[in-house]
């Protein structure tokens, strides 16, 4: 068991040897299994056209599914685009906080309009389960990203969510995932 930093907040961790040592089965998700194939390339800002083109060869992020949405977040880490921990932050989501901005234990934000359409999309979207869900065919294309980076904007706590690396991260992946429409 350990403790890592996500976005700023410790996360109690238990590996999957401290699972086995408990006599526990580990029974990993395929993107589980897909993050420990992954070779981080030499890092880069963006994809060349050639780059792009084969990706639009091979995925269409309107019809994209979970599995190949994993898949491309594989092939965009070995590529050197983004980090593996990014792709895992983008592909499981999360909303980054300022705990100082809390009262009581609980956050203070105002209430945005349009969050409830939004969040009804999402749970739309959602009916075939979430991220860690082993449903690889739910669909987890371009409306599916947006839409969640849309709400996590509205509920993050931050001062300045446009110059935050998770939020450039999602960004860039929906930029990836726009030119991959067709």
């Amino acid at each position: 068991m350990g403790i890592t930093i996500f976005n700023g907040t410790p996360i109690y961790t238990i590996s999957k040897d401290d699972i086995k040592r408990m006599g526990l089965s580990y029974n990993p998700t395929y993107f589980a299994k897909a993050i420990e194939t992954w070779k981080e390339g030499t890092k880069k800002d963006s994809l060349s056209a050639e780059e792009l083109n084969t990706l639009k060869q091979k995925y269409n992020s309107n019809t994209m599914t979970k599995k190949e949405c994993a898949d491309l977040l594989g092939e965009l880490v070995e590529a050197g685009i983004m980090s593996s921990e990014r792709a895992q932050a983008i592909y499981h989501g999360g909303t980054p906080i300022d705990i100082s901005k809390t009262q009581n234990g609980f956050l203070q934000k105002e209430y945005v309009p349009g969050t409830d359409d939004l969040r009804d999309a999402w749970k739309e979207m959602n009916i075939g389960g979430n991220s860690d869900n082993e449903n690889l065919n739910m669909k987890m294309g371009y409306d599916y990203f947006k839409t969640g980076y849309q709400i996590e904007r509205m509920d993050t706590t931050i001062d300045d969510p446009d110059n935050n690396p998770y939020f450039i991260g999602c960004r860039q992946f929906l930029d990836i995932l726009e030119a991959l429409r067709h």
